[in-house]
């Protein structure tokens, strides 16, 4: 356990440290793209870095989400949340992916929903992070649709909740690609990616769906995975009703 820990706060620390040299160095590439005297290659080259520099934030500022997440156990700051406010919070922080692959997003919302019980911040979260990989992983032109409707637990008998619990579930459902059924039960772990050249060129961390998880964890959610080769996805999101 004391392991664990150093681990966890060496990881938020090293995070928190390179966050700021990082913004820095970006600034500065910024600056000198703007360089009017700059040769085809020197153009190239600070294309290049601007790239690897926007990936390495990215990936520090997930690894701090992470343990941030990790290290998360109380529910002081939870409170009655409207899931459909929040899916509107996160679309508008999407949307400009979906822009520019022309996604045709589409959503199927049941009246007079319950609330759940959470953070506003961490859910929003999950929900950016699976949108977001819904329309980077689908066809230029595809469609992702968002459904939120109400459920029983009876139908789906996950340990975790009561057998006749109402179950607010959020499902968001692409027609991309697609992922080998066997390759599921790893999707969560960190760094994992199912093709790591692509998920470099789109600009993924490896640690999306390891911060999902978290965040579902510490709400006592359910992240289920359902995916078919050359089909499409669907990420199905499972939370208490208030």
């Amino acid at each position: 356990k004391e392991t664990q820990v150093m681990l966890t706060d060496f990881i938020a620390n090293a995070s928190h440290e390179l966050k700021t040299p990082l913004t820095s160095f970006i600034g500065f590439i910024e600056t000198i793209e703007n360089d009017q005297n700059l040769t085809s290659d020197q153009k190239e080259f600070i294309k290049i870095m601007k790239n690897q520099s926007e990936r390495m934030k990215k990936l520090t500022s997930d690894l701090l989400i992470l343990t941030t997440a990790h290290a998360s156990t109380s529910k002081d700051n939870f409170e009655a949340l409207d899931i459909t406010l929040l899916l509107e919070s996160a679309i508008n922080s999407v949307h400009a992916t979906a822009t520019d692959k022309k996604i045709n997003y589409k959503t199927e919302i049941e009246p007079n929903l319950p609330k759940i019980i959470g953070n506003k911040d961490e859910v929003i979260r999950v929900i950016e992070n699976l949108l977001s990989n819904a329309f980077k992983y689908s066809f230029d032109n595809g469609e992702v649709l968002v459904k939120i409707f109400v459920t029983n637990n009876s139908k789906h008998l996950f340990k975790k909740f009561d057998d006749n619990k109402n179950l607010l579930c959020l499902s968001i459902i692409d027609k991309g690609e697609g992922i080998d059924e066997t390759l599921i039960p790893r999707l969560t772990e960190r760094f994992f990616r199912v093709d790591k050249a692509r998920s470099r060129k789109v600009g993924g961390s490896g640690l999306g769906l390891s911060i999902v998880k978290q965040i579902l964890d510490n709400h006592n959610a359910q992240l289920q995975i359902k995916s078919k080769l050359g089909e499409g996805s669907s990420f199905n999101v499972f939370f208490e009703a208030a």
